[in-house]
């Protein structure tokens, strides 16, 4: 098993004038599971990551530089793959 804990992740919009206003993403943990049998000269091996589903973000983008080159307004982000 494999446990990872990660921190409170603020995206911080520089272009945006109003520096009180930012995207954050609260903390989160993650685990990765791999079970292994062996027997004679093959072994079966399964994996799974983020088996327990926590929905996460991986980045977001400035809405400044969104509307401008996008033509959307708002927030975007990125959540993680499911």
């Amino acid at each position: 098993m494999d446990f990872a804990r990660y921190g409170r992740t603020v995206y911080q919009d520089f272009q945006n004038p109003d520096t009180n206003q930012f995207l954050s993403q609260d903390p989160y943990d993650t685990v990765n599971a791999q079970v292994a049998f062996t027997h004679d000269n093959w072994t079966l091996t399964v994996f799974g990551k983020n088996v327990f589903g926590e929905h996460y973000v991986t980045s977001a983008y400035s809405r400044y530089i969104s509307a401008l080159i996008f033509s959307v307004t708002g927030d975007l982000i990125h959540p993680a793959p499911a």
